[in-house]
C-alpha cells in the first residue's frame, strides 16, 4: 500500500483526457469519469452505480461529496434507476447526500417506479413512513402533486402518436398526465378526473372515458389524440355518457354500443353509421355477445326487453310463431333450453343445425328443459329431460337419434316367456335414471344401473348392458323371464367358475313383482347352462366350505325349495368340475344335500367302499 499515494499523484497527473474526477485525500481515494459519465476507481475498474458505501463512508461520485455516520456501517445501499438518490437503512438521500424530505415529512425508501416523460423529467416513487407512496419530481426533489393532492400510484401508462399519457391517483380519483409532469390533462380550464383508466379503441378514434364535472357522475370521453371531448358529427346535442368496449360483429361489421344523455345506440365507427334494421328500426337498441353463439346470433334489447337476434335474417329469432327472448344451454348440445317472449321455459330442437331450429317435441309431448348432458347408450343418444303432460311434469329420458325423440323404455317386445308372444308386465315402462357415472366393468362385459318405473307404480332397480341398451332379462326357475336388478357385490370381487364360465350372482325381479336371487353364466349371459342332453337347474347362491375337506370345492345352491337346501358341487381350481352320477344311461349332477355338505374326492375312493357306500360320484368337465 506504500506506492499508493504515488500511484494516485500520477493518476491526477494524466486525468486531464477525463471527463470529471474525484479525490478524497482522507481515504486515499481516487476516481474518474470518462466521457460516456462512466466511473473508475484508481485501480481502473468500472463502478456500477455513482453511490458507494465503505465501512461508515457514503460517497456520491456525481455530486462529488462523502458523508459519515456510524449507522452507514453493516448496511446495504439502493440507488433509482437514473442514480439521482440513494437509500441507506431507513434514509434517502439526494446526489448531494442531504436527506430528502417530502412536505417535511421523511422519505424512508425508493419505490420501484419511475415515470420518465423525457431526459429532465421524470418522476420518482417514493416511500414515506412505512407504507404510504408518493412521487417526486428528480430534477427538483419536489413533491408531485395534482389539485394539490398527493399522488399515491401509477394506474397506467397509455402510448399516444407523440406522447404518453400517465394516470395517477390520490387513492380516491384518477388523474392524467400527458408528454411533461407539469402538464396535467384539463379542458375548459378544469382538471378532468378520469373514470377508468382503460383506453377504447373505436374504430380509429381512441378514447379514455372521464367524469364532466367534480363531485359528478356524469360521463364524458375524451379525445386521446386531440386531447379534446370526444363528439359525433350526427349526435352534436347528446354527451356520449359510455360506450361498451366489447363489439358485437353482424354480417361482417363490428357494431359498439353508445349510451348518450338521451338515448341508447348501436354505433360503427368504420362506416360512422347507427344500426337500424325492421326489428330495431325506431328503437333504442343494444346488443350483446351470445356465448357460443356467435356466428349465428346475438342478444338485442329492446326496449329494456331482451330478445335474440338472428345475424342472418337481421330480425328477432322466432321458432313456432313466437319470438325467443334466451337459449341458455350451450350450442353443442342437440337441445337447448330456451325462453320464450313470455318468459316461459321451451326447449330448441337443434339436430338440423341452428339455421334450422324447430319446438322439440317428444311424442307430440311439449319437452320443457334439458337436464345435465346427453350420454350414448348402444345405438341411442340419451338425453334427460323434463316432458308435459296432462298429469304435469314427468322426467324422462328421450332418444336424439330418434326423430320423434321417443321416450326411452323397456323394450316393447320384452316377453314374459322366452318362447311365447305374451308380452311382459313390464314391457315399454319408463327408465327414470341411469347411473352413466358409476359403470360396472365385468371382464368384457360393461353395464350401468338404473331405475325404472314399474307397473305397480313402483321405483325398481334395474341393469342395462351398455352395448345395446338392453336390459338383462333371463329365464327363471319357472320359465318366465325375470329382470336384473342388480349384482351382488361378493361375486364382483372374487371370481367364481363353473366350467369355463364365470358365475355373477344377482337379484332378480319376476313377473308377479317379487325378488329373487340367481347365477348367471357372464359367458353366455344365460342362466340355464346346457349339461349332456338337459339343463343344470337354476343356482341361487355360493357356499363356501370352510371345514376340512378331503378336497376344495364350492357348493351352488338351486333355487327349487325343498324342506332342506340342495346343492351341486364345483372344483375350486381348474378346470372346476362337477360332480355327477350316473342314473340309467344319463350323467347328472349329484345333488348335495345340507345334511351332507363334506364330500370326499369321488376319485379317492375305493371300489370296496363304493359297494357298501353311496357312490360318491365323478367329475365331468363342463363346457
Amino acid at each position: 500500500m506504500a506506492d499508493k499515494p504515488d500511484k494516485i499523484k500520477t493518476l491526477q497527473k494524466e486525468s486531464k483526457r477525463w471527463k470529471d474526477t474525484f479525490h478524497i485525500p482522507r481515504l486515499d481515494l481516487f476516481y474518474r469519469k470518462d466521457e460516456l459519465g462512466i466511473w473508475y476507481d484508481h485501480e481502473g475498474m468500472r463502478i456500477s452505480s455513482p453511490f458507494i458505501l465503505k465501512d461508515q463512508f457514503l460517497i456520491s461520485l456525481n455530486g462529488k461529496v462523502y458523508k459519515e455516520s456510524i449507522a452507514f456501517k453493516n448496511q446495504k445501499i439502493y440507488s433509482n434507476k437514473q442514480n439521482k438518490l440513494v437509500q441507506v437503512g431507513k434514509i434517502v438521500f439526494d446526489e448531494l447526500l442531504e436527506p430528502l424530505l417530502f412536505q417535511g415529512r421523511k422519505i424512508t425508501a425508493i419505490g420501484h417506479k419511475t415515470i420518465e416523460f423525457s431526459e429532465d423529467d421524470a418522476l420518482q416513487e417514493v416511500i414515506l413512513g412505512r407504507e404510504t407512496k408518493a412521487f417526486i419530481h428528480l430534477s427538483t426533489k419536489k413533491a408531485f402533486l395534482i389539485n394539490n393532492k398527493t399522488m399515491k400510484q401509477h394506474i397506467a401508462s397509455i402510448a399516444l402518436r407523440e406522447n404518453k399519457l400517465e394516470i395517477f391517483s390520490d387513492g380516491q380519483s384518477l388523474y392524467a398526465v400527458v408528454g411533461s409532469s407539469k402538464n396535467v390533462l384539463n379542458l375548459d380550464d378544469q382538471i378532468v378526473r378520469i373514470k377508468s383508466p382503460s383506453m377504447i379503441q373505436l374504430g380509429s378514434f381512441r378514447l379514455i372515458q372521464a367524469f364532466a364535472y367534480p363531485g359528478s357522475d356524469s360521463t364524458f370521453y375524451v379525445d386521446l389524440d386531440h386531447l379534446a371531448s370526444f363528439q359525433l358529427e350526427s349526435l352534436k346535442h347528446e354527451t356520449i355518457q359510455h360506450i361498451d368496449p366489447e363489439f358485437v360483429e353482424i354480417n361482417g361489421q363490428k357494431w359498439y354500443n353508445l349510451q348518450t344523455d338521451l338515448r341508447q345506440l348501436v354505433f360503427n365507427p368504420d362506416k360512422q353509421i347507427f344500426y337500424q334494421s325492421k326489428s330495431t328500426e325506431g328503437f333504442e337498441c343494444s346488443f350483446k355477445k351470445l356465448e357460443g353463439f356467435e356466428q349465428h346470433f346475438c342478444q338485442v334489447f329492446l326496449k329494456d326487453q331482451k330478445y335474440i337476434y338472428n345475424k342472418t335474417t337481421e330480425d328477432i329469432l322466432q321458432v313456432g310463431n313466437m319470438n325467443i327472448r334466451d337459449i341458455i344451454t350451450l350450442p353443442h348440445q342437440k337441445l337447448l333450453n330456451a325462453q320464450n317472449e313470455l318468459g316461459e321455459n321451451i326447449v330448441l330442437d337443434a339436430r338440423a343445425g341452428l339455421h334450422q331450429l324447430q319446438l322439440a317435441k317428444s311424442q307430440a309431448k311439449s319437452i320443457l328443459s334439458v337436464l345435465g348432458e346427453a350420454q350414448a347408450l348402444g345405438s341411442k343418444i340419451l338425453q334427460r329431460a323434463e316432458i308435459a303432460t296432462l298429469g304435469g311434469h314427468e322426467t324422462r329420458y328421450i332418444d336424439l337419434n330418434d326423430a320423434d325423440l321417443s321416450i326411452f323404455t323397456l323394450p316393447k317386445d320384452l316377453k314374459s316367456y322366452t318362447e311365447q308372444s305374451n308380452p311382459s308386465l313390464y314391457s315399454e315402462n319408463p327408465i327414470l335414471n341411469i347411473d352413466f357415472n358409476n359403470q360396472i366393468q365385468i371382464d368384457q362385459h360393461t353395464f350401468v344401473s338404473a331405475q325404472f318405473l314399474s307397473f305397480t307404480d313402483r321405483i325398481e332397480k334395474i341393469i342395462l348392458q351398455c352395448s345395446n341398451g338392453e336390459p338383462l332379462h333371463f329365464v327363471g326357475a319357472k320359465h318366465k323371464n325375470e329382470l336384473v336388478s342388480f349384482f351382488i357385490e361378493d361375486s364382483l370381487k372374487k371370481e367364481y367358475y363353473l366350467g369355463k364360465n364365470r358365475m355373477i350372482q344377482c337379484q332378480t325381479l319376476d313377473e308377479a313383482g317379487q325378488q329373487q336371487q340367481l347365477l348367471f353364466s357372464l359367458d353366455q349371459l344365460n342362466s340355464w347352462l346346457p349339461f349332456y342332453d338337459s339343463f343344470l337347474p337354476i343356482l341361487k347362491n355360493i357356499v363356501e366350505i370352510k371345514d376340512a375337506t378331503d378336497w376344495d370345492y364350492y357348493l351352488f345352491e338351486l333355487r327349487e325349495r325343498h324342506k332342506e337346501n340342495h346343492y351341486i358341487a364345483v372344483e375350486k381350481e381348474a378346470p372346476y368340475r362337477i360332480l355327477a352320477e350316473r342314473k340309467a344311461s344319463n350323467v347328472v349332477p349329484k345333488i348335495v344335500k345340507s345334511s351332507n355338505m363334506l364330500l370326499q374326492i369321488p376319485e379317492e375312493v375305493s371300489a370296496l367302499r363304493k359297494l357298501f357306500l353311496n357312490d360318491p360320484g365323478i367329475l365331468i368337465q363342463f363346457e
